[in-house]
């Protein structure tokens, strides 16, 4: 199969063992639930698609062209919008929350 039969091979594998055996060991280990796990890793998906979609809408419809202005804006554009949808879905998790913490420390210390 050439090329696409690699990596199908390494497609399958790595959903077969990364998404659901080596999960399954870790909760399993840290008895923690693996629904939980799937909740999490589903949260995570739904986060990416807003972001790659409002991206995607943002920079291929609405930018219409091709110059090297039109590029950077559309690094711009995509460099705001991810962050912009991180922000809006993890806000109020406790990671989120943390992560910021270290942020601000990091700023007090540069200063």
């Amino acid at each position: 199969m050439g090329i696409i039969g690699v990596l199908l091979g390494t497609f399958v594998s790595n959903i077969t063992t990364n998404f659901w055996f080596e999960p399954y060991l870790i909760f399993k280990k840290c008895q923690v639930s693996l629904k939980e796990y799937f909740k999490i890793a589903a949260n995570y998906l739904l986060t990416n698609i807003v972001a790659g979609g409002l991206t995607y809408i943002l920079c291929d419809i609405c930018l219409t062209g091709n110059s090297w202005v039109l590029f950077l804006i559309r690094i711009i554009i995509c460099c705001v919008a991810i962050n912009l949808v991180i922000i809006l879905f993890y806000r109020k998790t406790d990671e989120y929350q943390y992560f910021m913490m270290l942020v601000k420390k990091v700023l007090k210390l540069s200063r």
